[in-house]
């Protein structure tokens, strides 16, 4: 081992997806024990965000909260999804495509177990302060890190060689920046004025029961980021849950209006999106963004940074070529941008039920900036509520009323995780308190400052990619290992990740409210895995194999990425789990194998479909009969899909059908009619099912068919798809034949045609469905 080898100290601040692939990248070198590495997790458990468990309702992310992106890319290279137990009920299920927040944790614990990073954990402590010791005057070299045992409370300090930031960059909700009235920031409104992280459930919200009103409240969304939607979503969710639920415990909430206050239009993007724009299938969205074939042959650089108009309108037109328009079907202005505002780049937010909300009037989006709250006038027989002062576009300004509570979804501060460090390094990090998206300014993809070598970062920045904070570990080992990587040496390639000249332009530009500033500078997940991997393969110490992507079936330059294809030579397997190399290789033939699947297969039509009901539609049913003692007529009615939490576990989703309207037969003879069934998809078998229900009109009884997918393929590639079904009652047989127009990721109509066949019964049914 040379000098330059020697075994270095390493302290790892938090034991987040970020410090456990911090630790297992430094313990995986050649020669061995390069580093030793002791991780400090403040909490008494691993995870950060995701370290919840089943059931859990504390915490950043509720257990249940799915992943906003696929397992292909929330998941590391060498620790394949099928490996962890417990994700599955058993083996002969899917792995779920967007895993739950207590399934990710399962899935740290199965990282940490297979490359023993137990024994260098060290949970209950924290890190509260780190120094340099040469501006501690004392002549040596290193860092000295000050720990609270949160157990004994006993404090300590330890002397490292090298320290590794990877605690949350979302370590403090942002305080919001309208102005509160005193009487709001003193009285019992407080608590119903909450940041999105500590938002629980519905009941949480608005006290349970929910508070007397003689006209239900509005529930005031604020924020334009991703989880600004998901809340908005949440809520509404629940309303349609609670008052569409057969379980009698379900709070008796009457239907409160949510509006979702947004700086600009947003995107409602679905975890699954067709898999082309000739509509071949249904993959998940990160599949389709994140493409190869997509991008120009020969070296792909990462694009940070503003985004100029150009650029903004090409973003806008793949994002409208994902769902099928500009949004306007749905009935809500404020989400369509317009000749000017497709100019700027889009905003975004990834959830399954937002737009079928707002189409049903359950959400209803408003662009603006919120510009104050204060405390509305009220009785002693009127709760208090109240009232917000909005500014619009052009500058106007508007009030809302009757408002019983407040969620705010709008970011965080890294101010609590950097108050570790000292101001003289805060000061040689060129750090900007008033910047929070852009705090410090680091180099090669946010893992340092050349200006305080020794300290590295990992996962800080907004919106970090599992597979980027895999990269950035392995810059880190590499710089640490070698003293320097290719842009120090002849080799360098022209461009560089970041220079501190442009980043004190985005920063400047963030701080003025520049609205070419994207949703996310440092987003091109793509383009940063393939610089990193040419910056590792021409380092000059890389004697690993950091530069070779693991293809499977794709060619070289095509296919959808995930960290799977870019392995880590130094990859140690200590475990009975299979080795890193056959994990890579694993997780990229799941890859290759969901997306041939999609296109041979339908799989995720029965998802796409099943999403696409949800909401009011109107419909039109005629009834041919054989037989004289059934009367032939036509239905006419509306038919609404309720979302609701799934009454059986085996489920993972559920709508209650509810049809109302009038039949009348051919001979004049007209009644009122109505129907309920019960709509259920469980992803472990990718199937979407029809149930008959009881007679409280909301609870499953038993199932009248399951639609089968299977072979019937698009028409003429244009949207159409076609499902079948069939069941016997009795000695009654119901053959159905199921329709489905796509635009996109949403349902233009559909039509259900049934054909009975019987001893007493000899009619086909067809019922069109618009909305």
């Amino acid at each position: 081992m040379t000098a330059m080898q020697a075994t270095k100290s390493v302290a790892i601040i938090g034991g987040g997806p970020a410090g456990l692939v911090a630790a297992k990248t430094l313990l995986s070198t050649k020669p061995a024990s390069v580093f030793r590495v002791t991780i400090f997790e403040k909490e008494d458990h691993i995870g950060g965000l995701w370290g919840v468990q089943r059931h859990e309702t504390k915490g950043f992310l509720n257990a249940e909260t799915p992943t906003n992106l696929s397992r292909f890319t929330v998941g590391f290279s060498d620790l394949a999804w099928h490996g962890v137990p417990g994700v599955r009920r058993c083996d002969r299920d899917r792995v779920p495509m967007f895993p739950k927040a207590w399934q990710v944790g399962l899935y740290l614990h199965a990282y940490v177990k297979k490359f023993a990073l137990g024994e260098y954990i060290r949970l209950s402590t924290a890190v509260t302060s780190v120094s340099r010791r040469c501006d501690l005057g004392d002549g040596k070299d290193g860092w000295l890190v000050r720990w609270s045992d949160g157990t004994t409370g006993r404090e300590a300090e330890e002397s490292f060689d090298l320290v590794v930031m990877a605690s949350a960059f979302f370590s403090r909700p942002r305080e919001p920046s309208c102005q509160m009235s005193d009487e709001v920031s003193s009285s019992a409104l407080k608590k119903r004025i909450v940041h999105s992280s500590r938002l629980g459930d519905l009941s949480s919200l608005l006290g349970s029961p929910p508070p007397p009103s003689s006209t239900p409240g509005t529930i005031l969304i604020v924020g334009g980021a991703n989880s600004s939607g998901e809340i908005a979503a949440s809520l509404a969710f629940q309303q349609s849950s609670a008052l569409h639920s057969p379980s009698r415990d379900t709070p008796d909430y009457q239907q409160r209006k949510i509006i979702h206050v947004m700086p600009r239009p947003l995107y409602a993007l679905l975890p699954f999106v067709p898999a082309d724009e000739e509509m071949t299938g249904f993959v998940p969205l990160d599949v389709r963004l994140y493409n190869l074939s997509v991008r120009p042959k020969g070296p792909i650089k990462a694009a940070f940074g503003l985004s100029p108009p150009e650029k903004a309108e090409m973003t806008h037109g793949y994002m409208r070529s994902m769902l099928g328009g500009d949004q306007s079907d749905l009935g809500a202005t404020s989400l369509v941008s317009d000749e000017e505002q497709v100019k700027i780049p889009p905003y975004a937010a990834i959830t399954e039920t937002y737009s079928e909300f707002v189409r049903s009037k359950d959400i209803e989006p408003l662009t603006g900036r919120l510009l104050s709250l204060r405390e509305a006038p009220s009785t002693s027989s009127t709760p208090t509520k109240l009232e917000a002062t909005l500014q619009l576009p052009g500058n106007e300004t508007s009030a809302l009323d009757n408002i019983e509570a407040v969620v705010f979804a709008n970011g965080y501060t890294t101010e609590q995780t950097l108050s570790i460090l000292s101001p003289s390094i805060l000061g040689s990090l060129d750090h900007d308190p008033s910047c929070s998206r852009l705090p410090l300014k680091l180099h090669e993809c946010q893992t340092h400052n050349p200006d305080v070598p020794g300290l590295g970062f990992i996962g800080f920045y907004e919106g970090p990619y599992w597979g980027v904070m895999e990269m950035q570990a392995r810059m880190l080992r590499e710089r640490w290992m070698s003293s320097h990587l290719a842009n120090d040496n002849n080799n360098a390639p022209e461009e560089q990740f970041e220079d501190s000249s442009k980043q004190e332009g985005i920063r400047q530009a963030m701080k003025e409210r520049n609205p070419q500033v994207p949703q996310y500078w440092m987003a091109d997940y793509l383009g940063i895995m393939e610089q990193a991997t040419d910056l590792l393969a021409s380092s000059s110490s890389s004697s690993s194999s950091s530069g070779c992507r693991e293809d499977g079936g794709f060619a070289k330059a095509e296919g959808p990425i995930t960290p799977a294809r870019y392995p880590d030579a130094y990859s140690p397997s200590p475990s009975p789990f299979p080795s890193a190399d056959s994990a890579a290789k694993e997780t990229v033939q799941d890859l290759y194998q969901t997306i041939t699947q999609s296109a041979c297969s339908n799989l995720f039509m029965a998802r796409a479909a099943f999403r696409a009901l949800q909401g009011r539609w109107t419909m039109r049913r005629r009834l041919d009969s054989a037989l004289a003692s059934s009367p032939s007529g036509e239905f006419v009615g509306t038919a609404q899909f309720h979302p609701r939490h799934p009454t059986d576990e085996e489920f993972d989703f559920e709508h209650l059908y509810v049809e109302e309207g009038s039949f009348r037969t051919e001979h004049g003879i007209g009644m009122a009619a109505r129907r309920q069934y019960v709509y259920r998809y469980a992803e472990a078998r990718d199937t979407l099912s029809v149930w008959f229900v009881r007679e409280d009109g909301a609870s499953a009884d038993y199932v009248f068919h399951e639609l089968d997918f299977g072979g019937e393929g698009a028409e003429q590639g244009k949207g159409r798809w076609a499902a079948k079904a069939e069941h016997l009652c009795v000695d009654d047989m119901y053959r159905t034949r199921y329709g489905f127009s796509f635009a996109g990721v949403a349902l233009d109509r559909f039509e259900v045609a049934h054909e009975v066949k019987g001893p007493a019964k000899d009619y086909t049914s067809t019922a069109t469905y618009s909305r």
